[in-house]
């Protein structure tokens, strides 16, 4: 009652002359005040107006979703789909139908819902799922069905007996390509069940007066409206192994100094008031532990200080550029975070001295391996012994030396040791060797003998080793990653050193900049479920690839922006895309965001790894003693199976409370606010807990 209450009062001063009343003012019981432009108002939706589970008092006791698939509010029409894809798009024509192939439409069977073809399983985890033909034609049944306006668009309220409701818009439909047809006259919403001919499908047609199912073409574009669905449920018992003996370096991101310069000339919205009102107060909730930078020489050295690379000119360097005025914005906030930071020179750019005049595309291998060398310990030995930053910890010489043959920016094993050695040299000679290390390979994954090679040959100026990691997907097992992560840890630790996963991020990569599944709630699953297996195999940490999407040259087009980061840049850079409309404000959150950020905030560094063997499915699982002795457990669960757990500890014997975290579709936060404790248990050496399907599950001692 009191929400109903308040909205109507707002709604009211909504209504007010906004040339006295310009701003909506939220003073929280808490404290402290946020002023909103009444302008900049679209609407007021409280948090429990968004996706859930409506009862309707069915006789199978079904529960709706409160609105599509796609969608945030009721009246939205959200995504279109066609009939067994699980990803929406925005042409629909029988070419592109995924389930038409070489002249056939591809039999799915006669029930798709929470299975692989269902796009709402798919999107929301196996708590919900298309519904069936019966349910839809049960909502027809036992529902009142009134044709209704909500927020200016048409469609029917459907009310249960019990006098629960949902609106469902009449969002139309998809055809011929990008033809929206219908729309605030008719719904067309699919079941999960095939047709009485294999190219269709039963689907929820409506208008004004009329509701009942039909058939027609699968490749059609129609709405979806979830159902819950109730996963099968194992039981499983589960052990705490033996620690792998390495100390967690860090779960970190990658951080370039981009935003304050690049996406600043870009002129698109963003400001850089948003530096301090959004990205400071983000990473600071995350507290991701490491940042890996991006650094470019001319930033500092735009011309060669002189001939001799054994003898600095500091005069002729400019350490007061706006990319360097950028980079100490950067190592601040990691000061003030407890980040540690790996400087990554990039290459050399095309036009600078240190390309050495080579031409083509982008960044290249420097042609002079000593001023390279003496460029990279200078920006050391600023920051460190000038600036004094002491989150400056290490150093990288150049981002996937190894890159595929060809590539200018490609380097041999022997060439990339002689520049490591020169670095190194470098170091010594500044009086810094002691101060910061190497970080050395940073190659990409399928090239596991130049990292074989980078050990054998840069091992005793090597700090750590790190690889890259874009090779693994949802349809990877346990096995497969934790192989190849445990073939990287026995190189390095051959030589007495530890392997770092460098960068990470799915196998569903567009040219760099993309990644297919970005904005998918199980990737969020998968991100932390790579993160596991890797320290689970003796990693001593990863950094994720990226922290946000930004500009990386103020010259860049719209295709070349990268956009793989755990939130969004400001809405309006795109613009062009079909999602457009879809997004909500600037700097939108990823579902990633929430389920990275509680590995960050809650496992810290110097935790020891203790794997936590699972055998169903892919269910990952580790547990972490932090340094201060507390335990935190964590289980990324991709299956369609709910588990209860039943845990052995023998590595403790106290009796502790454990906090409970939960990463699930419909309880994600509507802005960058993490996730809160949902529940807790109790437990020394045994404890209990359900880990629902297409979940993951933290459970931390308090």
């Amino acid at each position: 009652m009191k929400k109903h209450i308040l909205t109507i009062a707002i709604a009211a001063f909504l209504c007010l002359n906004t040339a006295a009343q310009t701003q909506l003012v939220i003073r929280p019981a808490s404290g402290g005040m946020k002023a909103i432009p009444i302008n900049s108002i679209a609407r007021i939706t409280f948090a429990d107006d968004r996706l859930s589970a409506v009862d309707l008092a069915l006789p199978s006791h079904t529960l709706w979703a409160s609105c599509n698939l796609g969608a945030v509010y009721p009246d939205e029409s959200g995504d279109f789909f066609a009939w067994g894809e699980a990803s929406t798009k925005t042409s629909f024509t029988q070419q592109n139908y995924k389930h038409y192939i070489a002249g056939h439409y591809v039999s799915l069977g006669t029930n798709i819902s929470a299975g692989r073809n269902d796009g709402a399983t798919e999107a929301l985890g196996s708590q919900w799922a298309l519904p069936t033909a019966a349910q839809l034609q049960e909502l027809v049944d036992n529902c009142t069905w009134t044709w209704s306006r909500y927020n200016d668009t048409q469609g029917y309220t459907v009310t249960g007996t019990n006098g629960n409701s949902i609106f469902l818009p009449a969002a139309g439909n998809m055809l011929n390509g990008s033809t929206h047809d219908n729309t605030g006259t008719c719904g067309f919403y699919w079941s999960a069940n095939s047709a009485t001919t294999v190219s269709k499908a039963q689907f929820l047609g409506f208008k004004n007066g009329e509701r009942k199912l039909q058939e027609n073409m699968r490749d059609l574009g129609f709405c979806i409206r979830p159902v819950a669905h109730q996963p099968q449920t194992k039981a499983l018992s589960l052990n705490v192994e033996s620690p792998t003996g390495t100390p967690l370096q860090g779960i970190g991101v990658e951080f370039d100094p981009h935003f304050l310069t690049a996406c600043m000339a870009k002129n698109d919205g963003a400001r850089p008031a948003d530096w301090d009102s959004i990205i400071v107060p983000r990473v600071k909730k995350m507290r991701p532990h490491n940042f890996r930078v991006w650094v470019l020489s001319q930033w500092f050295e735009p011309v060669n200080d002189n001939n001799d690379p054994n003898t600095t000119n500091w005069d002729a360097l400019n350490f007061n550029t706006p990319e360097m005025q950028a980079l100490y914005k950067e190592l601040d906030l990691a000061e003030e975070t407890g980040a540690e930071v790996t400087l990554v020179f990039w290459g050399a750019s095309v036009n600078t001295w240190m390309a050495g005049g080579q031409t083509g595309n982008w960044l290249f291998v420097p042609k002079d391996y000593n001023e390279w060398a003496e460029n990279c310990a200078i920006l050391a030995k600023h920051l460190i012994d000038t600036k004094h930053y002491t989150c400056v910890k290490m150093l990288t010489p150049i981002n996937e030396p190894n890159f595929y043959p060809g590539h200018w920016q490609r380097m041999t094993a022997e060439g990339y040791a002689s520049v490591c050695h020169k670095i190194a040299a470098q170091l010594q000679r500044m009086g810094i060797a002691h101060k910061i290390s190497l970080n050395l390979s940073d190659n990409i994954d399928t090239d596991v003998q130049f990292l074989r090679e980078a050990c054998t040959r840069t091992a005793d100026v090597a700090g750590i080793f790190n690889t890259h990691c874009y090779k693994f997907g949802y349809e990877n097992t346990n096995a497969e990653i934790g192989a190849w992560e445990r073939t990287n840890v026995d190189l390095a630790r051959a030589v007495g050193r530890k392997h770092f996963v460098g960068e990470f991020g799915s196998n569903r990569t567009v040219a760099a900049a993309r990644q297919t599944d970005i904005d998918f709630y199980r990737r969020g699953i998968l991100i932390d479920r790579l993160v596991l297996n890797f320290l689970n195999n003796g990693a001593s940490g990863c950094s994720y690839w990226q922290l946000f999407d930004s500009w990386y040259s103020a010259y860049d087009s719209y295709p070349s922006m990268q956009q793989i980061g755990m939130w969004r840049y400001v809405k309006n850079a795109y613009r062009s895309e079909p999602y457009y409309n879809k997004l909500k404000y600037d700097y939108e959150p990823r579902p990633q965001y929430y389920a990275y950020s509680m590995l960050t905030r809650h496992v810290r560094p110097g935790a020891m790894t203790y794997p936590i063997a699972t055998s169903q499915g892919n269910l990952t699982a580790s547990a972490f003693k932090n340094t201060d002795g507390k335990w935190v457990y964590v289980f990324a669960n991709p299956d369609d199976t709910s588990y209860t757990i039943s845990l052995n500890n023998s590595y403790r014997s106290t009796s502790g409370t454990f906090d409970a975290y939960r990463y699930l579709a419909a309880e994600l936060p509507y802005d960058d606010a993490l996730l809160p404790v949902v529940g807790h248990v109790n437990g020394a050496t045994h404890l209990q807990y359900t880990v629902p399907a297409t979940s993951i599950i933290m459970l931390k001692e308090r």
